[in-house]
Parts: C-alpha cells; sequence; structure tokens
C-alpha cells in the first residue's frame, strides 16, 4: 500500500491543492485500496479482510505515562522559562542547570537539581501567557537574601515605599470624581507626656 501511495496517489497529486484537500485525496486513495485483491501465504485476499482478522487490542483507558524532560539554567532572579512563561525556584539554584519534568496528562511540573532532588512545584499555566509564577515561600527566601546583603543605613529614597502626598490624592480624586480626601493629623506627644510615670490604668 506504502509502495503503490507513493508511486500512484503522490506522483498524480496536483500542486495546487491544498493540505485539506490533499488529506481528503489519501483518505479516498486508501479506502479503494482496501479491496483489492492480493495475493498472500493463504490465498488471495484483500486488506480489508486482512485488517479485520488482525483483531488489534483495544487503547489503553488512560495515557501512557510519559515524562518530558528538560535542562533549564535558573536566572540571577531564581526564576526558569518553560513553555511561555516563568516559575521559581530555591533562591540557592539562581544561576544553575536544573531539570524540568512534567507528565502528561498533569498539570503540574517538578523542578529538580541535576541530581534529581525536586525542590520546587508548580501548577502550571496555559502556554505562551508570559506569566510569572512565584512560590510564596521562594519570595521570602529571595527577600531575606536582598536584605542580608544589602548595605546597612536608609534604603534609597527609589526603594523606599513613600504613601501618596496631597496633590496626589487630589488628582486621584479628580480622575475619580470624588472629593478630595482629607487626612487628620494626630499628634501623640501629649499622650506620651500623659503616659509617663503612670503603673496603672487607672
Amino acid at each position: 500500500n506504502n509502495h503503490t501511495a507513493a508511486q500512484r496517489w503522490w506522483r498524480n497529486l496536483a500542486d495546487e491543492l491544498t493540505p485539506e484537500q490533499a488529506q481528503q485525496s489519501l483518505t479516498k486513495f486508501a479506502t479503494g485500496q482496501d479491496g483489492r485483491k492480493r495475493e498472500g501465504r493463504d490465498g488471495t485476499t484483500t486488506a480489508a479482510a486482512m485488517f479485520a482478522a488482525e483483531r488489534l487490542a483495544p487503547l489503553p483507558p488512560t495515557l501512557f505515562p510519559v515524562v518530558v524532560t528538560e535542562e533549564r539554567i535558573a536566572t540571577r532572579q531564581a526564576v526558569i522559562d518553560w513553555r511561555g512563561n516563568r516559575y521559581s525556584v530555591p533562591p540557592e539554584l539562581a544561576a544553575t542547570r536544573v531539570v524540568v519534568h512534567q507528565r502528561l496528562g498533569v498539570n503540574t511540573i517538578d523542578i529538580a537539581t541535576i541530581s534529581g532532588v525536586v525542590l520546587a512545584r508548580h501548577q502550571v499555566a496555559e502556554p505562551g501567557l508570559g506569566v510569572t509564577i512565584r512560590d510564596s515561600g521562594h519570595v521570602t527566601a529571595l527577600e531575606a537574601i536582598a536584605l542580608a546583603s544589602a548595605p546597612p543605613g536608609r534604603p534609597h529614597r527609589k526603594k523606599e515605599r513613600i504613601p501618596p502626598g496631597g496633590d496626589a490624592r487630589a488628582a486621584a480624586a479628580a480622575l475619580a470624581g470624588t472629593p478630595t480626601p482629607t487626612t487628620t493629623v494626630i499628634d501623640l506627644a501629649a499622650y506620651e507626656q500623659a503616659a509617663k510615670n503612670r503603673n496603672t490604668l487607672t
């Protein structure tokens, strides 16, 4: 059948056919070949009769346990790229080579060291979204390392979390169409003075 298809069908296939039209043509050709008589060890038979006699076993109810394994190099921010998204790893794996395992039919990935020790597991996102998925434990450990390596003293102004000022609140209120919020500042100096030398609550 393969030889006949290559010699008779492929050589006579029109160049202007689309892939869908070519598939339909091949299916029609192959169906017509099922009834052709051919000589076998047991005499004259057909491809359809041979197929019926094979009694193929049904497909298994579950997917074959295939595990896709690929190597990646973690970035200095302790993330790896996988199918168009990024996933976090423990900070000690930053800039090192890791191995990603994903079993077919499962929506999780395991990230392991080269020696095979699994150190991270994530729910996979839809491929190609460009999202970054971080484990909360990885984030905490990474922040601790960053703070430990930071120089002493007051942080740079760009790294401080400064609350919005009056102009910013007024602009936000104008955009939202709401009255400008007012801020009441309470001086706690008087309370501090009254609390000095007090040992009881009465």
